[in-house]
């Protein structure tokens, strides 16, 4: 990190360590976060077009129609995309919030198409990382788009840091892993 180049204010960081979470605006222009999203619709448009698409990648309708779900690892899949996430102001700010030099394990770019697609059920990236200690891990979302709750936010539990990794399980094969209510009353 670069001296002198706090980008993270006290109460920004109190709000992270007691809540779990925080909302930094203005790291990026509009410029760069729209050709960004101009390259995410590039890519997924080929990636969907391949016969075997995943449904991680996307979701086959009955009718052929395939819908965008998300991109896997775009750091390889487009210079923009390392720039992006190496971008020294956005690496500070994680930096500042971790307390030491960030390591990217996972990238991907999720996608929710208008009238597709549903809500994710709560659950904690490290359940599946598995990365210890836990307080090491941090998830950087950046929205492409304005978001609210109307159109699909990001969603968290207060204080759900605190309690460790929780239990997870599957409601069926077709959902992913969600966070259990069940013996720590953090999910009502």
């Amino acid at each position: 990190m670069k001296e002198n180049s706090e980008m993270v204010t006290q109460e920004q960081m109190d709000h992270y360590l007691e809540k779990g979470w925080v909302v930094i605006e203005g790291i990026f222009d509009h410029a760069v976060v729209d050709s960004i999203a101009k390259i995410v619709t590039t890519i997924i448009n080929e990636e969907i077009k391949s016969p075997d698409v995943s449904t991680m990648t996307g979701e086959r309708l009955e009718s052929g129609e395939i819908i965008p779900r998300k991109i896997n690892i775009p750091f390889f899949k487009h210079p923009s995309f390392q720039e992006f996430v190496l971008d020294d102001r956005f690496n500070n700010i994680i930096e500042e919030l971790l307390g030491d030099t960030p390591l990217l394990l996972r990238d991907q770019v999720f996608t929710k198409p208008p009238r597709h697609g549903g809500p994710v059920p709560y659950h904690q990236d490290n359940f599946h990382y598995q990365c210890f200690p836990a307080d090491d891990v941090i998830t950087a979302w950046i929205a492409l788009d304005d978001v609210n709750e109307e159109n699909g936010c990001l969603r968290y539990i207060n204080g759900s840091h605190k309690e460790g990794i929780i239990s997870h399980y599957q409601k069926s094969a077709a959902e992913p892993h969600t966070a259990s209510s069940r013996g720590k009353g953090i999910l009502k």
